[in-house]
């Protein structure tokens, strides 16, 4: 009975592109050194070398 309820949590669950972008944020913070930041839709990363990057999270569906 657990595991169909989990089941169907999954595929209920429902996210936005602004909290998904802020929950990559906290994965990646935990991978890389540097700064991580959650701006709205995406998410910046400034390492300490000097490269910068930007993700971006767009919902396509």
């Amino acid at each position: 009975m657990a595991e169909t309820q989990n089941k169907n949590t999954e595929k209920n669950y429902k996210t936005d592109e602004n909290c998904l972008a802020g929950e990559i944020a906290l994965a990646l913070s935990d991978y890389f050194t540097g700064k991580v930041e959650h701006k709205e839709k995406s998410v910046l990363l400034d390492f300490e070398n000097g490269q910068k990057f930007s993700l971006t999270v767009k919902e396509i569906v």
